[in-house]
């Protein structure tokens, strides 16, 4: 089959069962992220019939850029409703603030058990603070010298991935509830607070480890290179209102949308910090200034199933899985950050809101759009770690699909029989 024909027969694929996910409503199934690994990996040369070639893959990746670039917009512009309850929204950014930090110190010591990485020391002069002097008189510039550069990007990139949760498994459950009970409430606002943390910690990332590597040919330093992509996504919000104007229809708004979505996600592949961070502030930008966030949210959300199918097989087609010491490391994913969950979320839930829901960590145990777009982002832009990235956080979800949906129903069952609790209010204060 031609590469036309391959892509067409992708895309029709993953809309129809994107739609047929929408319209499937029994409690006793929730669809696996699973599923669409596994065929991305038949799909695969590596594994399967080598219909997704590497050579096809290679000149898809524009596609991948925009399809990760669509979901970090749909996320920016869902952040206006998520502050909506304060308190809870909060609650999740603090919860994955602290998961980032445990995760990060956890891997980086912990990953060399696994696998070994080429030892490639830091330099100071990128920060744009310090000097090779200023080294030797501070004994803490002296160790940062001495951080595994990679062996550090690495860390941070699976714990940034960590702090997001899955968002379609928690749409499919809330629609066994003819109301919305609390915790469902709950778990639909701390699961993309999650991710939005997840996804700005990506964008950081990245420009930190672009200013790292390009600090020296283009002289500019990571605060610099950070905040000129962060700069790149406002001016695609901007471009998008000044496209727009007063225009009300809803062709017109849908037309400018797509526009902006496609320039902030070829800017953000040109800066080298992913598409889908730039697309993640354009859409931030638009859904706080924007009449029209409301319109964008209802209407784009519709294709948000399908990107889910197609960045899974495009994952498991790019993942090239090897049976060796390095599945220790989506196994210590897999526990480390349901420990760090367990112990973290609803504690800081119970300090910030005063409300007190039990387990609220074992409900955000599952992932799958956010996380494999981040993990196809990492992959691409550290080509040197692209495979422990994909075996790290795609075999993870081998692991989450055991028990993620079957605790996430326990957790709301089990919320949903204690009649103390009180119900949350819209605008928590």
């Amino acid at each position: 089959m031609t590469s036309t024909t391959i892509l067409t027969v992708l895309l029709v694929f993953s809309f129809l069962i994107g739609r047929f996910l929408r319209r499937f409503e029994t409690p006793h199934f929730v669809f696996s992220g699973v599923i669409y690994l596994i065929i991305g990996l038949l799909l695969g040369s590596y594994m399967g019939f080598g219909i997704l070639s590497e050579e096809l893959l290679y000149r898809m990746d524009p596609l991948i850029d925009l399809l990760t670039g669509f979901a970090g917009f749909l996320l920016g512009v869902r952040v206006k409703f998520l502050m909506q309850n304060k308190k809870t929204f909060f609650s999740g950014i603090i919860s994955g603030l602290l998961v980032f930090v445990a995760m990060t110190i956890t891997f980086y010591f912990l990953a060399p058990l696994a696998v070994e990485f080429e030892n490639i020391g830091f330099d100071l002069g990128t920060l744009n603070f310090f000097s090779e002097e200023n080294a030797s008189r501070f004994k803490i510039l002296g160790m940062i010298q001495e951080i595994n550069r990679r062996q550090f990007w690495f860390a941070l990139g699976v714990s940034a991935t960590a702090c997001s949760a899955s968002l379609l498994s928690l749409g499919m459950i809330s629609k066994f509830h003819k109301t919305r009970s609390e915790i469902t409430r709950v778990l639909s606002i701390l699961a993309p607070t999650g991710q939005v943390v997840a996804v700005t910690l990506l964008g950081i990332v990245l420009a930190m480890a672009s200013g790292d590597t390009t600090a020296t040919s283009l002289h500019i330093s990571i605060p610099e290179w950070l905040l000129a992509t962060i700069t790149s996504g406002l001016l695609c919000g901007l471009l998008f209102s000044l496209f727009i104007g007063k225009q009300s229809d809803e062709n017109r708004i849908m037309l400018a949308a797509l526009g902006a979505i496609i320039f902030a996600a070829g800017l953000g592949t040109l800066l080298s910090v992913s598409s889908m961070f730039v697309c993640f502030i354009t859409g931030l930008t638009i859904g706080l200034f924007s009449t029209y966030a409301a319109v964008l949210k209802e209407n784009l959300i519709r294709i948000e199933e399908p990107i889910f199918v197609l960045l899974l097989v495009f994952g498991g087609a790019t993942w090239r899985p090897e049976i060796n010491q390095s599945w220790l490391l989506p196994a210590t994913y897999f526990v480390v950050r349901a420990i760090l969950l367990t112990g973290f979320v609803h504690r800081i839930y119970t300090l910030i809101t005063k409300r007190k829901l039990s387990r609220l960590g074992q409900g955000l145990l599952g992932q799958d759009l956010i996380a494999v777009a981040i993990a196809l982002s990492l992959s691409k832009e550290f080509p040197e770690l692209s495979q422990l990235f994909l075996t790290t956080i795609l075999g993870s979800i081998f692991f989450n699909d055991v028990v993620a949906n079957s605790v996430l129903k326990k957790v709301i069952l089990d919320n949903e029989q204690v009649i103390e609790v009180k119900p949350i209010e819209e605008g928590d204060e």
